[in-house]
């Protein structure tokens, strides 16, 4: 357990770190570009100059257990858009996490401040909630042994993200590991809960919010990817769509600044803009659609559009973490 003191320095490390990439170059070009209100000029760029995006003939693979070919074509060489392996948890332990995820929950807000249609669930804070807020802070990092103590009593055992941790391990070539912060050991997964109550001003359209977690100029062995196991699905809604794209490889100065473009309104700023969710839709191909059951597990490339249709009856509770791919170099897990 860390003391007072011990997180109170890693806060004052962290809050440096922050300002510190507050000051690089892009990340400040960035805030201008919000602060600017350009939005307009791009809306009439976007819609007469932007190229459309074609489809990268990445498919989704359904398979019974991970192996190391499904892991390196989905991440070393970007050739499918998603493993998806049916069963992958229990029901049994899917319905009493599911259940234990009701009694506490809270709303998620992207950089403390945005509203989303996502909660989090039993103390599983994210870190990118407790990167905002002192008092999450503390509680990400004092209260993670007890998060995952917690998680395996109710899986008696079984929890499915140990056997997720331990299968990316033995089957990715250079091993797997959780990430670090500050030289702490950060959350393996989280707890995310979706419902209709999902607090957002907006109306969503049917395939939800499109955007994505990485950049999506997908590059070979590198990049950040999601990995959802689903404890419980919803009556209506909640299902996964993904667009099998990768901007890299649209070519010439049009289709580089389209590419540019089109990854900056993906990103946080512009995704709760129905405007922008309209025009991001016409320059994508179809997409593909997974409707998981209980217990499954998906994994794919963040940086590769992707949504979660609204839920309009019911709830959807998913562990939750993101899988960082750096090379020849063990797989990072974190959450």
């Amino acid at each position: 357990m860390l003391t007072e003191q011990t997180l109170e320095q890693l806060w004052e490390l962290h809050i440096n770190q922050t300002h510190k990439e507050k000051k690089k170059i892009w990340n400040l070009i960035r805030s201008k570009f919000y602060k600017w209100q350009t939005p307009e000029i791009l809306f009439k760029i976007f819609r007469t100059y932007l190229q459309r995006c074609d489809a990268d003939g990445s498919k989704v693979i359904v398979e019974k257990q991970l192996t190391e070919s499904s892991l390196c074509a989905l991440m070393a060489r970007n050739e499918i858009s998603a493993i998806h392996v049916p069963s992958f948890c229990p029901p049994d332990v899917a319905e009493s996490l599911s259940r234990k995820a009701f009694e506490e929950y809270t709303h998620w807000k992207l950089e403390g401040i945005i509203s989303t249609d996502m909660f989090y669930a039993g103390g599983s804070i994210p870190k990118e909630a407790a990167d905002h807020n002192w008092i999450d802070f503390q509680r990400y990092f004092k209260e993670r042994e007890d998060f995952v103590a917690k998680q395996r009593e109710l899986s008696l055992g079984n929890w499915a993200v140990d056997r997720l941790r331990l299968d990316l391990d033995e089957k990715w070539p250079f091993g797997a590991c959780l990430g670090k912060y500050l030289g702490q050991t950060l959350r393996p997964a989280i707890m995310r809960i979706m419902d209709a109550k999902n607090n957002l001003d907006i109306s969503v359209p049917k395939q939800g919010l499109i955007h994505t977690d990485d950049f999506p100029r997908l590059k070979p062995s590198y990049g950040t990817f999601s990995a959802n196991i689903y404890l419980k699905i919803p009556e209506k809604g909640g299902e996964l769509y993904i667009w099998g794209v990768n901007l890299r490889k649209i070519q010439g100065i049009r289709g580089y600044i389209s590419t540019q473009l089109l990854a900056t309104l993906m990103n946080q700023g512009y995704v709760f803009d129905i405007k922008w969710q309209e025009e991001i839709l016409r320059l994508l191909p179809e997409a593909h659609v997974i409707k998981p059951n209980v217990g499954d597990l998906v994994i794919f490339h963040s940086g590769r559009p992707h949504s979660v249709a609204p839920v309009t009856k019911g709830i959807r509770v998913t562990n939750q973490l993101f899988i960082d791919v750096r090379g020849k170099s063990p797989l990072i897990i974190r959450s």
